[in-house]
């Protein structure tokens, strides 16, 4: 189950560094704020900061 989490969590971070990278305007940094902003809740639905950390990771690799 956590191999299946962390591909989807890169998944989304992939799709979100595509996202950055076309809209102008639109940074990483705006994301990571965002996903910052939410962590409480993500965290009490079981995602951890690992989870977290791969989702920017991946971002600023695809952008």
């Amino acid at each position: 189950m956590l191999d299946l989490l962390l591909a989807g969590c890169i998944a989304l971070g992939i799709l979100l560094g595509i996202i950055s990278g076309l809209t102008p305007g639109l940074h990483l940094n705006n994301f990571a704020a965002m996903l910052l902003a939410v962590s409480p809740q993500l965290i009490g639905h079981g995602l951890s900061p690992f989870h977290m950390a791969s989702i920017i990771l991946a971002a600023s690799i695809s952008q």
